[in-house]
């Protein structure tokens, strides 16, 4: 795949072929379809480790290495992959790093053009805590995300403690919170993956728990288990 159309962006050999243990991620800009996945390690001048790559197809499809923008400084574990566009075609790409902190790469809305300036923020370490909850999460272990029509968007982790945790950025203060389910909810079933949506209702995060059922965690109701209803 080419990574630009010639002469127009920075030159770059990265792989486009995907660890078979990793993670991958679409969206939609309403421009152009993308792809997020992670490549095998690589160890090179622009990118280190377990780097990841955007493939998007604004003018036939094209690769881009996110930690490139970045210079490599942080490496995503394999893991899960999320990714989504805010209510105001924001784009924004989550992972866990080989620490346990919940990260995205985040672009402003996109228009033309190859390669985009992503900018890189730990939102763990942005993410105040609460008494000793402090957002880190199972570094091999699924991630989730998804947005409201307020603007907000929302991640969804599984704790090193096992539980899900909740962080939402609120445009209007323009911060982090979190939101802590080890009193309410049972653990996840490791391995499993995790999903959420919001609609008119309010917000639904799903897991799996250690018993193998389905399980809502909801602003209503605090843990709700699916397969026994």
């Amino acid at each position: 795949l080419p990574i630009c159309t010639a002469g127009s962006c920075p030159s770059d050999a990265g792989p486009t072929t995907s660890n078979t243990g990793a993670g991958l991620s679409s969206f939609f800009n309403e421009i152009t379809a993308n792809v997020v996945y992670q490549a095998p390690g690589i160890s090179s001048p622009r990118s280190g480790s377990t780097p990841i790559h955007l493939l998007f197809g604004a003018a036939g499809w094209m690769d881009q290495t996110l930690d490139d923008v970045g210079t490599g400084r942080h490496p995503a574990g394999y893991n899960g992959l999320s990714s989504l566009v805010d209510s105001n075609y924001g784009q924004h790409v989550f992972f866990i790093n080989t620490a346990g902190h919940v990260c995205q790469w985040s672009a402003a809305p996109y228009s033309t053009g190859c390669e985009q300036q992503w900018v890189f923020q730990d939102i763990t370490a942005n993410t105040p805590p609460i008494g000793t909850q402090t957002w880190m999460a199972d570094s091999g272990g699924a991630i989730a995300s998804f947005s409201d029509a307020n603007g907000a968007y929302h991640v969804v982790a599984v704790g090193i403690d096992g539980y899900v945790i909740l962080l939402s950025f609120d445009p209007t203060p323009g911060s982090w919170t979190g939101t802590p389910f080890e009193s309410v909810a049972q653990q996840v079933s490791p391995g499993s993956g995790l999903s959420g949506i919001v609609d008119t209702n309010g917000l639904f995060v799903f897991y799996i728990a250690t018993d193998n059922s389905v399980h809502v965690l909801h602003n209503a109701n605090a843990d709700f288990n699916l397969t026994a209803n």
